[in-house]
């Protein structure tokens, strides 16, 4: 089910205090990606990358500049694109109030580079969580949930 969220602080729970995210090895900043979406010179790349659930681990090694462009397109155009996918930490039969992006990192470190404050996400998880994401509470939840 689609919902916006509040940008800040999934991005909190997610990558912490300093915004960076790695695809094979390849590391990009916050920083790298707010100079890229400026760059006149940085190609803008259409391609998507195929890290979904269907394709968790995609072994196409793509450059720096590769994610960049694509993340620069994805800031350029937000029109084109789709909501990003997340569910909760799962172990066993626990779940945990803990955000996993199952789709769309290229997709949400544009949002963070161009500043927004929502983003719009297909959420699978627990209410608790959604009810932080979505600002109907300020309360962090922590407690885990036994779904058997």
């Amino acid at each position: 089910m689609a919902f916006v969220i509040n940008l800040h602080k999934l991005s909190n729970l997610y990558f912490g205090e300093e915004i960076t995210f790695s695809w094979t090895g390849v590391n990009v900043t916050i920083e790298e990606i707010r100079k890229a979406i400026k760059d006149p010179e940085l190609k803008e790349t259409e391609e998507p990358f195929l890290d979904d659930y269907l394709n968790p681990f995609n072994p196409t090694i793509k450059s720096k500049e590769w994610h960049l462009g694509r993340i620069k397109y994805l800031a350029n155009y937000p029109e084109k694109t789709t909501p990003i996918e997340i569910q909760n930490r799962c172990e066993g039969y626990m779940q945990f109030p803990i955000p996993v992006i199952t789709d769309g990192h290229h997709r949400i470190l544009a949002n963070l580079g161009r500043g927004d404050k929502y983003i719009e996400v297909e959420y699978y998880g627990m209410a608790s969580l959604l009810d932080y994401l979505t600002d109907k509470t300020e309360d962090v939840p922590w407690e885990p949930h036994d779904f058997r």
